[in-house]
């Protein structure tokens, strides 16, 4: 299905809203896989949306009560190393579930404008049709990238246990977590467990893949809003420099200066929802992925999760792209200070002039992505969080060797 669609930036007679809305049907698709379709407008929680909320539940209960098994009856603190590192996905899971499901009337308000956007200003000329053909290249490679990763790195933690045990006939655990009454050291009790795990990993995949690209869809187009408010700013300069020599009057520009203020405000409303449905997301996302990475190369280095690896791929590659998109609002909310500076705000009438300071004001002071508050999601953050992982990795070593 995903690879179906995402092949529509081949069609070169293909409309961008088409392309655009092919992407968000993709989505969708994998939304509706897990009873979270939230950008349907008759959207119901069903059945299958609480029995997600079940698979959720178990696995986060699932996880203490192997917890409780290794260090409380067996006395083997390493189960709690292990058990973490797939941990985090079960918070992950049911932070982004619930953040959606909770902030619904907002996904649905920028989900509606960015429809809007693309079906819109398609046809407004050559400068707003780049913009919308930019971001909409932009957005299919990404979804291409991160689905693939998604896709391969699920479907590796299925298929290597069963190649590890081809290759060296000993058994392993599809995830890291038993179930009360269910022994996997006998045949039925293995079988039975790996298909709950099987069952969870699907699960993962489409409800994971769905939030983060709805995450990402969001994010990733405050540039073509902040680049069709570049376009309108282009018109309204077109425009002085034709009047140039002539006195200007408010009523000239007056159509004009209310549309741009009013796209500033769409540009700051998107980032508002964004932030305010995902902040709680991109916290757990963040904590949790340095847990698991921190957790999972321990593990490796030691030699007691073999497949580990696969999985750190996964982590690792979440963790990159959460960055790299605060990286992209702040380097759009620098872009949209730049664009308004450097205007032909002199020409205008006073009263515009001020519209404008205020509009620059207002840009010079909108915030960025934060990690919940205590420091900014970008790239920057994300070293100095890998840092300290390495770190507390090293400490856990020299600790194991003394």
């Amino acid at each position: 299905m995903i690879t179906q669609v995402v092949k529509n930036d081949t069609n070169a007679e293909e409309s961008v809203f088409k392309k655009f809305q092919s992407i968000t049907n993709a989505i969708s698709f994998c939304a509706r896989f897990v009873g979270a379709e939230i950008t349907d407008p008759d959207f119901k929680m069903s059945w299958w949306t609480y029995n997600v909320i079940c698979v959720c539940s178990m696995f986060l209960l699932c996880t203490g009560y192997t917890v409780y098994v290794g260090v409380v009856i067996d006395g083997d603190w390493l189960v709690l190393v292990q058990s973490a590192c797939q941990g985090g996905a079960a918070i992950q899971g049911s932070a982004k579930l619930f953040c959606v499901l909770m902030y619904r009337k907002y996904l649905l308000e920028v989900w509606d404008f960015l429809h809007f956007t693309y079906e819109s200003y398609e046809n407004q000329g050559p400068n707003y049709k780049k913009a919308l053909q930019d971001a909409l290249k932009f957005l299919i490679t990404s979804v291409k990238g991160f689905g693939s990763v998604h896709l391969s790195a699920h479907l590796a933690c299925i298929i290597f246990p069963a190649a590890y045990y081809a290759l060296y006939s000993e058994k392993l655990m599809v995830m890291q977590f038993l179930v009360p009454g269910l022994n996997p050291k006998t045949i039925m009790g293995y079988w039975i467990l790996t298909a709950l795990h099987t069952t969870c990993i699907v699960c993962g995949f489409f409800g994971n893949f769905a939030a983060d690209m709805y995450i990402f869809v969001f994010i990733a187009n405050a540039p073509l809003v902040k680049n069709i408010l570049k376009c309108k700013l282009e018109d309204l300069d077109a425009k002085l420099e034709a009047l140039n020599g002539q006195r200007i009057l408010r009523e000239d520009v007056h159509e004009d200066m209310v549309a741009i203020v009013n796209w500033h405000k769409k540009y700051l409303r998107l980032l508002e929802c964004s932030e305010r449905v995902f902040f709680l997301v991109i916290f757990v996302e963040m904590i949790s992925c340095c847990m698991s990475n921190l957790c999972i190369l321990y593990c490796i280095l030691i030699g007691v999760w073999p497949s580990g690896k696969v999985y750190l791929t996964f982590t690792v590659a979440s963790f990159l792209m959460f960055s790299a998109l605060g990286t992209v609002v702040d380097s759009s909310n620098q872009d949209c200070s730049d664009i308004i500076y450097t205007c032909r705000w002199y020409d205008l009438p006073l009263a515009e002039q001020r519209v404008l300071l205020f509009m620059l004001r207002n840009s010079q002071s909108t915030p960025g992505l934060s990690v919940g508050k205590m420091m900014p999601l970008n790239m920057n953050t994300a070293v100095q969080l890998s840092k300290a992982t390495y770190s507390v990795l090293m400490l856990l070593m020299s600790g194991r060797e003394e």
